[in-house]
Parts: structure tokens; C-alpha cells; sequence
């Protein structure tokens, strides 16, 4: 299933549910969890700081936002092609960072997404769990070109896809999501709209997160 929002897809259904599935078990088979990378890597999965001021609501989105995120390995990375319609992958993002606020994203110097980020920056990113829980993701997409990014942004989880390491092979892309959508039957965040519309947080011109009216 394929929703439009604007001019950019949100991905679900049994490919994406297809896809956690058989991420989680290739994480088992390596005899570790996405949760340990993360703590390794200096992340907290389990926990949220929420930002000074922030609602409650605010709070429960985001928190349960980075549990999803945080427990579902892959995701679909929409991009728009030069003709303005979508192009849609499969994407192994890191988990967010600075309270959602930037997500990595490694690949290709090569793939089509970098031209196409550098041209039209708006993108989607979509988890889907193998739960059922959503969390669809809006924002900007750029290159981090430097060899200081690669190194910091590099993780070793990826070493399948770069075994060369974060060298020329390797580019980090950094997503700043400007908004976030969940749906949570499990966590408990779930939409009480006729029209469906998921709860979600936007980014405030301040740089703090709020919860959408």
C-alpha cells in the first residue's frame, strides 16, 4: 500500500513487514539486537529526553517514535526522481539523533539518491515493524562529504554492504526530519480521526518539537 503525502510516498504493508522481519532475524543470527548497537554507539533506545517545555503528548509521540525506529532496522527512503515522481528503497538508517533530529543514512556515492537529494532535498522515511507500528518520517536530505563525517557517522553494522570501511565507497546522507508520524497500536499512540490522519509532531521554528493540533 501506497499513500500520497504532497508529492512524496509513505511505504507499507507485507514488503516492509517482509523486510523487518528478516532484518531482525539476520541481527539475531549475528548473535546481537539493533538496542546493543545503539548503547554501543552511545545512543539510549529505551529512553527519550524530551525537550525543555515540551507537552506530554509531545513527549509520548517521540518516545514512542524512537522505540519503533529504534526496533525496526530497515525503512523505505522515498526521493523525487527529476520528473517529480517518487523513487523508493530500502534503506538500514542509523537510529535518530539530537532528539530526532537527525537520522543518517549510509549508501553509494554512486546511487541515485545523492543526485537526487542534491537537486530536491524533500524526502520521505517510512518503518514499518513487524508489529504493525508506522513511523513515517518527513524532512530534508543532504551529503555529508567530509572524511571527519564518514568516520564519525560510519557504523559498523553496515561493514555488509562497505567492506571496505568508511572509505570513498562510503557516503553518510543526514535526513533533518521537519515531521513525524505514528501509529502505535501496540505503544498506544493511535489516531481517534474519522480521516485517519496519524498523531504526529512538527518541527518549530525554534528548533523544539510540538505536537500537532
Amino acid at each position: 500500500r501506497v499513500e500520497m503525502a504532497g508529492r512524496i510516498p509513505f511505504v507499507g504493508g507485507l514488503l516492509g513487514a517482509g523486510v523487518a522481519a528478516g532484518s531482525a532475524a539476520w541481527y539475531r543470527s549475528q548473535g546481537t539486537n539493533r538496542g546493543a548497537m545503539c548503547a554501543k554507539a552511545g545512543d539510549t533506545p529505551a529512553h527519550f529526553d524530551a525537550d525543555t517545555g515540551s507537552s506530554k503528548e509531545t513527549s509520548r509521540i517521540l518516545a514512542e517514535a524512537r522505540s519503533v525506529t529504534n526496533g525496526t532496522p530497515w525503512a523505505i527512503l522515498c526521493t523525487l526522481g527529476p520528473d517529480g515522481s517518487p523513487r523508493c528503497r530500502a534503506v538500514q538508517p542509523a537510529p535518530p539523533e539530537q532528539g530526532f533530529r537527525s537520522i543518517c543514512i549510509g549508501t553509494n556515492p554512486l546511487t541515485r539518491k545523492v543526485k537526487e537529494c542534491a537537486e530536491d532535498p524533500r524526502v520521505s522515511l517510512t518503518y514499518l515493524s513487524g508489529a504493525g507500528s508506522c513511523v513515517a518520517i518527513t524532512g530534508n536530505l543532504s551529503a555529508l562529504t567530509s572524511k571527519e563525517d564518514r568516520a564519525t557517522r560510519w557504523r559498523d553494522e553496515w561493514s555488509l554492504f562497505y567492506p571496505d570501511g568508511p572509505g570513498k565507497g562510503f557516503l553518510p546522507l543526514e535526513l533533518r526530519p521537519t515531521r513525524v508520524e505514528v501509529v502505535s497500536p501496540m505503544g498506544g499512540v493511535e489516531t481517534d480521526r474519522e480521516d485517519w490522519l496519524p498523531k504526529a509532531v512538527v518541527l518549530r521554528r525554534d528548533g523544539t518539537w510540538e505536537a500537532e493540533k
